[in-house]
């Protein structure tokens, strides 16, 4: 097999190609757990599923625009909390 000549240099995806594969590995994996014990209902596994269906169209700032999928967009602060921490994803 042909291999790539030797670069003082390596390139992003040399550097960052395993540890993003297994992050995705473990996405597949949390979404088969939840759907497994009838968690998939849950709206922060749907904002996530949704987010994950946004990555093909998004053409440029995927990060950015990930991240205020998951964001509260309201501006108003509100009364009185619940108590919970920030559940990583906007109940709406």
């Amino acid at each position: 097999s042909m291999k790539h000549p030797p670069s003082k240099e390596h390139s992003i995806v040399d550097n960052e190609f395993q540890a993003v594969r297994a992050k995705l590995i473990d996405v597949a994996a949390f979404i088969d757990r939840i759907e497994r014990h009838n968690q998939a209902n849950d709206y922060r596994a749907d904002s996530l599923k949704k987010a994950i269906a946004l990555l093909p169209n998004l053409s440029s700032d995927r990060a950015e625009n990930i991240l205020k999928h998951f964001s509260d967009p309201t501006n108003d602060p509100i009364d009185i909390t619940d108590g919970k921490a920030a559940s990583g994803a906007f109940e709406g």
